[in-house]
């Protein structure tokens, strides 16, 4: 028997290391500043790792000591000398045993984790086709079977046989903890539902008091009608409405974004939202008292009813008109911004097309000039593509779910850098809309923001 110790330890396993390595066993990697020769880590590589189905256990006739084996070197492995030091056994063949990783690997029900994320950032067609996939009674392999959910799985969405739910947090309310463990059990009523209570002072109060949260009052919904910002939301969804069962009866949609820029720009009064704004004008007093009707408190306040009556009646100059069309009018500048950079890439490219002598990277320039170029382009093709509806929402003149708060939006430019096809080179814009009060935190210069699975820096306001 010999025991290595100290010096002579490390020659050994300094000689047997360098053996591996000159047959492509393992190999060396510098470690830290590789000061020092010695400093270095040895693994293995990749094309001389093997894996064997059939194997045989091997055990010690003294000690017990195992060994599972090829079944191809079970020859090899008959009556050698037990691999413990110090024991003097033979290893022998013995049956194996039924162990319980064994038995979970090959009988019991194992599955791949496939995660997905499902929130507002998402367009609608996105998120339908994660839920219909999370759904499937008859999933492909690459379906998702894991939800990453922000509050969108919290209201009127049926996600099926859902079992197991974990809350990151403590929800705000009973309602918001009532509706979402509501998603999960509706099959046969069984589910898990746990929720990770962070240290933030509310989620604090509801560990030690977790009756208050799990069988609460759940408050009937309310919402301030004396607020302003909502009133001018509703007045204006209330006014479409109007103008729609009113006169829009042939009308399908209200058009694109830059149907209502050029409607604007040559003053086209047979396109919305020109005609939207005629149809205030002519009707704003009846608009006013109908919309009053609905709210009588607001005969209590007059101030609330005076700011509604001048937000009804001021026309194309001021008011809900007013509003609409400077909306319009800071979309049409951003547009007309794009376009000026396109402009000016134009330039650039002929510029550097006329240097001589040519730059040494004059392609490459060239290049990412043209992909510039493609990219604004697409943008703001993708502005005037976009639903005018949508963007009236966005920039806070109809009701939205975030209310009364108007979105920021955070526009990037991905490009693959492994692209190998003119299809894979063309760049993926993407648009993602955030609350004012969280953009101001994961929209500021130099932030990282992620979604869909991409880690994108924030480099200009």
């Amino acid at each position: 028997m010999l025991t290595l110790t100290g010096e002579l330890s490390r020659e050994f396993y300094a000689l047997l290391f360098e053996v591996l390595g000159s047959h492509a066993i393992v190999e060396r990697a510098p470690v830290g500043t590789n000061q020092d020769g010695a400093s270095a880590a040895w693994g293995l590589r990749p094309e001389a790792v093997k894996i064997f189905a059939s194997t045989l256990l091997f055990r010690c006739s003294s000690c017990g000591n195992q060994h599972l084996v090829p079944q191809m070197y079970a020859a090899h492995w008959t009556d050698i000398n037990c691999t413990r030091v110090g024991c003097g056994g033979k290893m022998h063949e013995a049956a194996a045993p039924a162990r319980f990783r064994s038995r979970q690997l090959t009988t019991g029900r194992i599955k791949r984790v496939i995660a997905a994320e499902h929130t507002s950032l998402l367009d609608r067609e996105k998120r339908q086709a994660i839920e219909e996939r999370f759904m499937s009674q008859a999933p492909k392999t690459w379906y998702p079977n894991l939800l990453a959910a922000t509050p969108t799985l919290e209201l009127g969405i049926n996600i099926g046989d859902l079992s197991t739910l974990v809350l990151c947090s403590v929800p705000p309310e009973q309602a918001n903890y009532v509706q979402r463990i509501g998603r999960t059990g509706r099959r046969d009523g069984n589910s898990l539902n746990i929720t990770v209570a962070t240290a933030r002072p509310h989620d604090m109060w509801f560990w030690t008091e977790p009756q208050e949260m799990i069988a609460g009052t759940v408050k009937t919904p309310g919402v301030h009608l004396k607020a302003v910002a909502i009133l001018r939301r509703q007045f204006a969804a209330y006014s479409l409405d109007c103008w729609v069962s009113e006169e829009g009866a042939g009308i399908r949609s209200y058009g694109k974004v830059g149907d209502a820029l050029r409607a604007i720009r040559v003053l086209n009064r047979t396109m919305f939202p020109l005609y939207w704004f005629d149809f205030i004008q002519k009707n704003a007093t009846r608009l006013f008292e109908g919309f009053v009707t609905l709210f009588p408190h607001l005969r209590q306040d007059p101030d609330s009813l005076e700011n509604l009556h001048a937000f009804a009646h001021g026309g194309e100059k001021d008011g809900l008109a007013h509003r609409v069309a400077s909306e319009f009018a800071d979309l049409d500048g951003e547009v007309s911004s794009i376009q000026q950079r396109i402009e000016d890439t134009t330039t650039i490219i002929e510029k550097l097309k006329a240097e001589v002598p040519p730059p040494t990277d004059l392609q490459e320039r060239l290049d990412d000039l043209v992909r510039e170029k493609r990219s604004l382009g697409r943008i703001r093709d993708g502005i005037r593509r976009g639903d005018t509806l949508g963007f009236l929402t966005d920039r806070g003149i109809l009701p939205n779910y975030a209310f009364p708060e108007q979105g920021v939006t955070l526009r990037s430019i991905l490009y693959r850098s492994d692209a190998a096809t003119d299809e894979e080179r063309a760049p993926i814009i993407t648009d993602y809309v955030r609350s004012a009060s969280s953009a101001l935190v994961e929209f500021a210069p130099s932030a990282l923001f992620y979604a869909e699975g991409r880690k994108l820096k924030i480099d200009q306001v």
